[in-house]
Parts: C-alpha cells; sequence; structure tokens
C-alpha cells in the first residue's frame, strides 16, 4: 500500500510514564514511548509519547475535517479520562494533523478546518492543533 496522503491523531506528551497514564484510558494507545527508551545514552526521546486514534486517508482529496470528526469520535467517549490524565500528568495534549501536499500547481489544495465538536473536544480535554504540511 501506498503511503497515506494525510493522517490525524490526538497525541499527548511530557515527562510522565506513558504506561502508567495510558491506565487512565480505557483504549489502546497506537504508539506508546517512554522518555530516553529508544538511546538511553543519548537521552531520546526527549519526552514520552501517547498516540490514540489514528486515521489516515490515501485519497489525493484530502479532507482534514473529516480526519478531526474521526478522531474526535473514537476520544469522546473517553473524555473525562482523558482530562484527568492530562491534569494528573501535566502534559500537552495536541490534535495533530498532517498532510501531504501535492507537488503539482493544479491539484486543489484541502481546506483546512475545525467544526465545532471538535473543537469543544479540545477545549474540554485541554489541547492544542497542530497542523503540519509537506510538499511531495
Amino acid at each position: 500500500m501506498s503511503d497515506p496522503t494525510a493522517y490525524a491523531y490526538f497525541g499527548f506528551k511530557g515527562d510522565f510514564d506513558p504506561l502508567e497514564a495510558s491506565r487512565a484510558i480505557p483504549i489502546q494507545p497506537d504508539e506508546c514511548i517512554a522518555k530516553h527508551s529508544q538511546n538511553p545514552e543519548h537521552e531520546v526521546p526527549r519526552i514520552s509519547i501517547l498516540r490514540y486514534a489514528e486515521v489516515s486517508t490515501y485519497d489525493p482529496l484530502i479532507d482534514a475535517y473529516m480526519l478531526a470528526e474521526k478522531v474526535v469520535e473514537k476520544l469522546e467517549p473517553h473524555q473525562e479520562a482523558l482530562r484527568g490524565m492530562i491534569d494528573a500528568h501535566g502534559g500537552d495534549a495536541v490534535l495533530e494533523v498532517v498532510l501531504y501536499l501535492p507537488e503539482a500547481e493544479d491539484v486543489s489544495l484541502p481546506i483546512v478546518g475545525f467544526s465545532q465538536r471538535v473543537i469543544r473536544f479540545l477545549a474540554a480535554t485541554g489541547a492544542s492543533i497542530d497542523v503540519d504540511c509537506y510538499r511531495g
């Protein structure tokens, strides 16, 4: 399968034990990386990372609204538990949206926006939004 044209997820990063933090949420994280676990000598990674509800699209017509909605749809039932985890561990939560934009100038670029539902979920969990765009 080819690489996705876009993906989104809810991430949590900071100085915490990711296994302990993830126990507060009744769903499995898509990624769980402990601080300094990949290379203790060089202290990499420098923070712990949890990722939840990653969704991808392979469609050249990227719909950032849909990606964010799918993430929230998976996590909304766990909103209070997520907020409790974030408050208890003092890390940073983010809705991460990654878009791979076409190189061709004649191809339409995606509309990036977020529904009221997504904004309410992010406000309730204390998360921010980060949109990364790459050409190619």
